[in-house]
């Protein structure tokens, strides 16, 4: 669960209130970390506070109120406003302060990131920093053992594409013409389903017939979401290669802000310019190619968000100010 920290609050004192608002939703979905990442850097540009509410959030701080709605009506009115709300229901946040918020971006993570980065590749906010990542590299360090060789991480999406076997096949050879021992770490998201179960067995008869050391790893989706280690940041931050299978916008953007390649199974056609500059590679494009070990230009959009969301909050309150009119409590 995302928290705010104490100097978020005491900047709630001095700048507007910009509100991650995830509810019922999954804290580890794309959209989720989409609001939180936005949210912090429009409070950060602005010079306010952040805060980051969620069910847990909510059931944990006002546990002596019975019910969701009406723990989100007690969180309103102990925080009597907010400047700006993120996230796709934030819209069942705005209606509980008697005050309305000046913005409330309420569209998926893929439409805002769109429309306010001027992004026609599909990539979305996020969450990342590189003090999280590094933090995260050294727990996945300390809780992942015995790891042989090149790390290569290999991303599980949604909607697996027909030619994914193919692309895992692909992934054993080019490992084999490193010619030394390897790891593949699977790490699955939300909708993979029990497709992880069908990969790591893949690569584990893969591995079986290999001409290297070859081995795999990975963590369930479903013992990271009851609560168990989460590998994902760690392994972003320790792999030496990135591989993705199946669809994710969330995880294409997250792993091209590592500044590493990204092998995919099946590339979007909206990510053609990024394929053509090396950001991405088709794991089925050439047959004689290897994992390379290079630094790219960092792509990340999440900024170029938060600075349209803290421009458009700024010309709202200039706007009301050069019309003589009374400005929102909250402005």
């Amino acid at each position: 669960m995302h928290k705010s920290t104490q100097q978020d609050q005491q900047n709630q004192k001095r700048g507007p209130l910009v509100v991650a608002y995830i509810g019922k939703d999954d804290p580890l979905r794309g959209d989720s970390k989409g609001a939180v990442g936005v949210a912090r850097q429009v409070a950060k540009m602005l010079g306010g506070g952040y805060d980051y509410v969620d069910a847990q959030s909510l059931s944990q701080k006002f546990n002596q109120i019975s019910g969701y709605d009406a723990q989100l009506k007690a969180y309103a009115r102990q925080m009597q406003y907010a400047d700006i709300i993120i996230g796709h229901e934030a819209k069942s946040l705005s209606a509980k302060f008697s005050a309305q918020p000046v913005i409330t971006e309420d569209r998926w993570n893929e439409s805002y990131s769109a429309a306010r980065s001027n992004n026609g590749q599909g990539l979305v906010a996020h969450d990342l920093t590189d003090a999280a990542l590094a933090e995260a590299g050294l727990v996945f360090q300390n809780k992942v053992e015995n790891i042989h060789g090149s790390l290569i991480g290999v991303l599980l999406g949604g909607v697996i594409s027909s030619g994914v076997d193919t692309a895992a096949r692909s992934m054993s050879v080019m490992a084999e013409r490193m010619g030394h021992d390897v790891t593949f770490y699977l790490c699955p998201s939300r909708r993979t389903g029990g497709m992880y179960d069908h990969y790591i067995s893949y690569l584990k008869k893969m591995a079986k017939y290999s001409r290297i050391d070859m081995q795999v790893m990975g963590m369930p989706y479903e013992e990271i979401a009851n609560g168990g280690y989460n590998p994902y940041l760690g392994l972003l931050d320790q792999a030496d290669h990135l591989a993705l299978l199946g669809e994710s916008g969330s995880l294409i953007s997250e792993a091209l802000y590592t500044k590493k390649p990204l092998y995919m199974s099946a590339p979007p056609f909206m990510a053609d310019s990024l394929v053509a500059q090396g950001h991405i590679v088709d794991l089925c494009g050439t047959s004689e190619q290897v994992f390379r070990k290079v630094l790219m230009p960092r792509i990340d959009v999440t900024i170029g968000v938060a600075k349209s969301i803290a421009e458009e909050y700024l010309d709202i309150r200039a706007a009301l100010m050069s019309d003589g009119m009374e400005l929102p409590k909250c402005l």
